[in-house]
């Protein structure tokens, strides 16, 4: 193996150990804002390797990570949040779907460039959660 290869795979495992940070900085909030605010019905659960579960509203819901490419081939970090499948789907139902870039800050898809959200600033979560929680109560079959 080249130098050249090594050194992609290192800038490769870097970005995404820096972009499961913020997702973990995330989940943090996450609990810290339902705990704060007496939500019982949104409990935030430990990340395992790059899922949470949580639980809303009575149903579990899965919080996934991982990294997604933007045209310029610069990685976006991407949260999916999804409800398990039913007993007559193949996969789960993917009920919104976060990007954020190197920075934390929130974007609306892989190749978009700015935002004023940022999904590592406890002011902002509630936000994010109350795009989540409207995506989530369209989806309640």
């Amino acid at each position: 193996m080249g130098q050249a290869e090594l050194n992609k795979i290192k800038t490769m495992v870097g970005d995404y150990r820096q972009f499961k940070l913020k997702f973990i900085q995330f989940g943090k909030h996450c609990q810290q804002l339902a705990r704060d605010n007496n939500l019982p019905e949104i409990a935030v659960g430990e990340i395992h390797g790059n899922t949470a579960t949580w639980f809303v509203m009575d149903r579990s819901v899965t919080v996934r990570f991982g990294l997604t490419q933007a045209p310029d081939h610069s990685f976006r970090g991407r949260i999916d949040f999804e409800l398990p499948k039913g007993s007559h789907d193949d996969h789960p139902l993917t009920l919104f779907s976060l990007y954020f870039d190197r920075r934390g800050n929130m974007l609306e898809s892989a190749s978009d460039a700015y935002s004023n959200r940022r999904i590592i600033d406890e002011h902002d979560v509630p936000y994010i959660l109350h795009r989540f929680l409207n995506k989530f109560l369209q989806n309640l079959k």
